[in-house]
């Protein structure tokens, strides 16, 4: 007898990599504000969207390729336009549960040199190689990588991809905890469910 095939026809429904998905349409700042306790003081600055609950670390807009960033002591990981949903929430809720919990764990400590992430991406099949002064872990479609310099020690570790929605990319500098990027590389190593929550960092717009 035959059977009904499990596999959906819509290519719409189909699960897909995250890198390949869009920035969704959640309000990042109103997550933070409502499951982390963040706030804006009145003293802020214009540009500071939140700062967290033990004021170690901020939420705020900016220009050029990273119009929201996340900054602490020593180092900021900033975001584009087109961030998939699952990695900015990932960094949020990693960054505003390790100021709450420990006190100081965000502190820019040393170098980034993510260990955890090169190995879970190698783990999951991406590959690595040099290129144009790059170390690189490249997804299997070559549509995403994380790259380290290789000879700039105050250059940007980034997380690339290239969505059907655009490009997009989130740079961290060279002082950025490294759970940051372990959460952002899990994250994207993860499926991305059409219909499912997203979000976009800043006002609903990333």
């Amino acid at each position: 007898m035959p059977t009904a095939s499990i596999a959906p026809t819509n290519p719409l429904l189909a699960v897909r990599p995250v890198h390949l998905a869009g920035p969704g349409d959640t309000d990042l700042p109103s997550l933070l504000t409502a499951e982390h306790g963040w706030f804006r003081p009145y003293t802020a600055p214009a540009h500071v969207v939140l700062v967290s609950d033990t004021n170690g670390i901020a939420l705020s807009n900016g220009s050029g390729p990273a119009p929201l960033s996340l900054t602490g002591i020593g180092w900021s990981v900033g975001f584009c336009h087109q961030v998939p949903a699952e990695i900015a929430r990932a960094l949020l809720d990693e960054a505003a549960t390790g100021t709450r919990h420990t006190p100081g764990l965000l502190t820019g400590t040393g170098r980034l040199v993510g260990h955890h992430a090169r190995a879970a991406l190698l783990a999951a099949g991406w590959s690595g190689h040099h290129r144009d002064g790059y170390e690189l872990v490249s997804a299997p479609d070559r549509r995403a990588a994380l790259s380290f310099p290789l000879e700039a020690p105050g250059s940007e570790v980034m997380l690339t991809g290239a969505a059907d929605t655009g490009t997009w990319t989130v740079r961290f500098t060279t002082m950025a905890p490294e759970l940051l990027l372990t959460a952002a590389t899990l994250a994207l190593l993860g499926p991305a469910v059409p219909g499912q929550t997203s979000c976009r960092p800043g006002t609903g717009t990333c």
